[in-house]
């Protein structure tokens, strides 16, 4: 069973979107990520069992439980077959082991040990989990370097989106583990940490999948849905410009362990979020006096080259907090 003990996070790779199991179905992605969101971080005691890091002792029906999500017509739990397809396929693969015991599966996650630290302790013939598969894997395998990683909190299965259908989970999954880390540049924009810049089809070109029936994509509406659904619960707030949308992961702060530098208003991630949510809420002055004007065209006419879409896609602060950090080319 998942251990009270597991309540935390765990480092989430993107490179998981390059893996293996990267284009099977939906429902393959989501329940190894739960998997190994759910993995012990640390060894411990489950139904009297000890489990190992990387390890994790569940049930069928624990899986379905924790992964179903609600309709109109009732509730929806992915079949047990579903799941022992899945899991046949992730064992094929070298990505778990399982056992069977009197009371559930114990289920092993290859690799974790690498991927939640990156020295681990070894012996002679590997760490713990490295023998566990000398029998079944090539553990002469190395990982190459990844493109980074996010930390993935366990409590993410508590929040609202936790039984909203899959393919809402797994769309805000794949934003919060590509949003940036650190502050950068997308076509030409500054992006800050916990933003990223995209587009509907970069989305469903990332998450598309291959069937006996050929690739598959979400549809257009699955990401509407989805986005509306973030933006009204407060998890996401998004800003449309000519080539896509900037999208800013609420919370992603909080969640990244960032220090980021608060003013009386929030950090720059809490502004756009409460900006957003609430829209129709007056602006107040900030801490040193300057008066966040409802004017758009304040910054445009006087000192600052701010692109149209920019104007009518962004609130008053989060133009304020563009210039701030030097998005915009002063007028000189």
């Amino acid at each position: 069973m998942v251990m009270e003990e597991n309540k935390g996070w765990v480092r989430f790779h993107r490179k998981f979107y390059e893996s293996k199991i990267a284009h099977k179905p939906p429902h393959y992605r989501e329940i190894f990520t739960w998997l190994f969101v759910n993995a012990n971080h640390k060894e411990g005691i489950s139904s009297g069992r000890i489990i190992q890091t990387g390890q994790l002792h569940t049930t069928m029906e624990e899986i379905r439980n924790s992964l179903l999500w609600h309709r109109a017509r009732g509730v929806k739990k992915y079949a047990e077959s579903d799941i022992e397809e899945v899991l046949h396929f992730l064992q094929d693969a070298g990505m778990i082991s399982t056992e069977q015991t009197t009371t559930g599966k114990m289920v092993t996650i290859y690799n974790y040990a690498k991927y939640q630290n990156p020295n681990p302790i070894t012996t002679t013939d590997g760490t713990l989990l490295e023998r566990q598969f000398n029998d079944t894997v090539n553990k002469n395998k190395k990982i190459k370097d990844n493109k980074g990683w996010v930390k993935y909190h366990r409590k993410l299965y508590s929040e609202e989106i936790a039984h909203k259908p899959p393919h809402f989970r797994e769309i805000f999954t794949w934003l919060f583990v590509n949003a940036n880390h650190k502050k950068g540049k997308s076509s030409g924009r500054i992006i800050q940490p916990g933003q990223l810049h995209i587009t509907y089809e970069g989305i469903a070109k990332a998450l598309h999948w291959q069937t006996s029936e050929g690739e598959k994509t979400y549809k257009k509406h699955h990401i509407d849905n989805t986005f509306r659904f973030l933006r009204n619960t407060g998890m996401i707030s998004t800003a449309k410009t000519t080539i896509g949308t900037i999208v800013t992961i609420c919370k992603y702060e909080e969640y990244q362990d960032f220090n980021p530098i608060k003013t009386t208003d929030g950090t720059l991630i809490e502004r756009q979020c409460n900006d957003t949510i609430n829209k129709n809420k007056k602006i107040k002055s900030n801490k040193g006096g300057t008066k966040v004007l409802n004017s758009k065209k304040k910054y445009n006419a006087n000192n600052y080259r701010i692109p149209k879409e920019d104007l009518f896609g962004f609130s008053p602060n989060e133009i304020l907090d563009r210039i701030k950090v030097g998005e915009y080319e002063k007028i000189s």
